[in-house]
């Protein structure tokens, strides 16, 4: 097992910015299903990979909680990503 990597705070805006919780949103919304490529993420680091996966999960967890009618963006999407309380 691997060791838990040092947490720091970030904010519900910058995670819905990132790449991968755009690409959780549209796989979703794609009807797409787990990708084990995803394992593997692009990344420099191990906390940008670890970072981009839980991403990827929080896009793909908001995708179902919003419907197909809400934008990843935005006011009305950001209450949504609260409410939903995605971790």
């Amino acid at each position: 097992m691997s060791e838990q990597l040092p947490t720091v705070p970030t904010t519900i805006a910058r995670i819905m910015a990132d790449p991968a919780f755009k690409a959780g949103v549209a796989d979703v919304r794609a009807r797409r299903g787990y990708r084990r490529a995803y394992e593997s993420p692009p990344g420099e680091t191990e906390r940008d990979r670890t970072n981009w996966r839980w991403n990827y999960e929080r896009g793909r967890q908001w995708a179902i909680a919003a419907g197909s009618g809400v934008e990843p963006k935005g006011a009305k999407a950001a209450r949504i990503f609260g409410q939903a309380i995605i971790p």
